[in-house]
C-alpha cells in the first residue's frame, strides 16, 4: 500500500517493485532471506524518498505493527525485513520508522545477530552470546528459524537445533548476570574519572568475565592488569555486543 500510494503505481509483488525502482534483487525469489534482503531495500529506497510508514504504539509506548501487538513481535518483524541488510541500513530503518532508542537497540542488535549463531563447541562464545543478547535470545532463535538458512533449511534447521540442544546444557554463570567490578571499584583500582573510557573498560572486562565464566573479583582485577586499554583508543575495545 506504501508504494502504491507514494509512487502512484498500481499493486505489484516485490521483484516488480525493485525492478520499477531499478533496485536488484538478489538471490532466489519467494526465498525468506532473499525476500528480507529486498524488503530491506525497499524499506531504505522509500524512506530516502520521503515515504516513511507509519507505525501504532501500545499503551506502553512501545512500537507495535499492529495495535495489541507485543513490542517483540513488532521487533521481529522490523528485523525479518532487514535481515542482511547490516547495521547501517537498519539505523535508517529504525530512523525512519521513528523507533524509541530501546527499540532501535533491540533491531540493530537482532539484525546483527542473524545467521551468526556461535558454534556448540565453544563454550566461551556461547556465554557471550546468551549475555549478549539477553531477553531478546528466544526471539533471535526464533528469527534464525524463520528465515530458514537462505536456501540450505536443511542444513540451518540441523545447526539451530544444534544450538538450542548446546544452549541447554550451558549452566548458568558462576557470578550471576552481573559485571563483579562496578564503576566504583574500577575508579578506584584505574584511577579513571566516569565518562566513556570507564564505561567502555567496564564493557571489556564484563565481557572476558562472560567468556571465561570468572566467579570472583579477584580473577577480574587480574584480567585488569592485564588488560592492554592504557593509551589506546575506547572505540575499538571489545565489548558485550555480538
Amino acid at each position: 500500500m506504501l508504494y502504491r500510494e507514494h509512487y502512484l503505481r498500481p499493486r505489484a509483488g516485490l521483484a516488480q517493485m525493485l525492478g520499477d525502482l531499478g533496485l536488484p534483487l538478489a538471490g532466489r525469489p519467494h526465498a525468506a532471506l532473499a525476500d528480507a534482503r529486498g524488503l530491506a531495500v525497499l524499506l531504505t529506497r522509500l524512506a530516502a524518498d520521503g515515504a516513511a510508514p507509519a507505525t501504532t504504539r501500545s499503551a506502553s509506548g512501545g512500537v507495535a505493527a499492529y495495535v495489541g501487538d507485543a513490542p517483540d513481535l513488532a521487533v521481529a518483524r522490523i528485523a525479518l525485513l532487514l535481515a542482511g541488510a547490516g547495521p547501517e541500513a537498519a539505523a535508517r530503518a529504525a530512523k525512519a520508522l521513528k523507533l524509541g532508542r530501546h527499540e532501535a537497540r533491540r533491531v540493530g542488535r537482532a539484525v546483527a545477530a542473524v545467521g551468526r549463531l556461535p558454534d556448540g563447541s565453544d563454550a566461551a562464545a556461547m556465554r557471550l552470546f546468551r549475555a549478549a543478547m539477553g531477553s531478546q535470545l528466544v526471539l533471535q532463535l526464533l528469527l534464525e528459524a524463520a528465515l530458514g538458512g537462505g536456501g540450505d533449511e536443511a542444513a540451518a534447521r540441523a545447526r539451530l537445533d544444534g544450538f538450542v540442544e548446546e544452549w541447554r546444557r550451558l549452566p548458568p554463570l558462576r557470578a550471576g548476570g552481573a559485571p563483579l567490578l562496578d564503576g566504583a571499584a574500577l575508579m578506584a583500582a584505574t584511577g579513571l574519572k566516569p565518562g566513556k573510557e570507564l564505561g567502555r573498560l567496564k564493557d571489556w572486562l564484563w565481557r572476558v568475565q562472560v567468556e571465561r565464566d570468572l566467579g570472583d573479583a579477584a580473577e577480574v582485577r587480574a584480567v585488569l592488569e592485564g588488560l592492554p586499554w592504557r593509551g589506546t583508543d575506547p572505540a575499538g575495545w571489545p565489548g558485550m555486543e555480538w
